[in-house]
């Protein structure tokens, strides 16, 4: 069972095609502690009635590492909660972890925690410098792949999964940007 949570409407990029981009200043929103342990507790009997083998909760955004206490405190809430309910789970039950993550926020401490808890990470690039920075803008314009690259290494460890966003000022030249 996925159990996506989107625990953050706010964004440190303005991305030029993002769907929150008209409304983005305004978008606040943060999930609350009551609100997450509920969803994770509801999918948990869910998947324990249906039987299924894993529950995979996905951190969504907004940009969701500017909320690495609640990505921290939900890691341990959800083990603690599989714990308890061990026996009413299948044997071989897993629990799984993904974040899905525009990467302008890793630094050595989240890409060790991301490592030590067995995160699945979904990165949002667009290619090399020259197509990220086409449209993946910080708040003051200046384009993210610089915060990025350092962290690329680190990323291909965790076999992180590239997600792209192709417009037409992308198209020229994307089986490039795709090697």
């Amino acid at each position: 069972m996925n159990l996506e949570l989107s625990i953050t409407e706010q964004c440190n990029l303005r991305c030029d095609y993002c769907y929150y981009r008209d409304s983005h200043a305004a978008r606040k929103a943060v999930m609350s502690d009551e609100v997450m342990e509920k969803a994770i507790s509801l999918a948990l009997r869910k998947a324990a009635e249906l039987n299924h083998n894993f529950l995979n909760i996905t951190f969504f955004g907004g940009e969701p590492l500017l909320r690495m206490d609640i990505i921290r405190k939900t890691v341990t809430f959800a083990r603690k909660l599989v714990k308890s309910r061990r026996n009413e789970l299948p044997k071989k039950f897993k629990l799984l972890f993904t974040v899905n993550t525009n990467g302008t926020l890793l630094n050595d401490d989240v890409i060790g925690y991301l490592k030590k808890e067995g995160f699945s990470v979904a990165l949002s690039l667009d290619g090399p410098r020259n197509k990220q920075d086409l449209s993946r803008k910080t708040v003051d314009g200046r384009g993210s792949f610089n915060y990025i690259a350092p962290y690329i290494p680190a990323l291909v460890d965790l076999n992180a999964v590239a997600l792209m966003v192709i417009t037409p000022k992308h198209v020229h030249g994307f089986s490039d940007a795709v090697k």
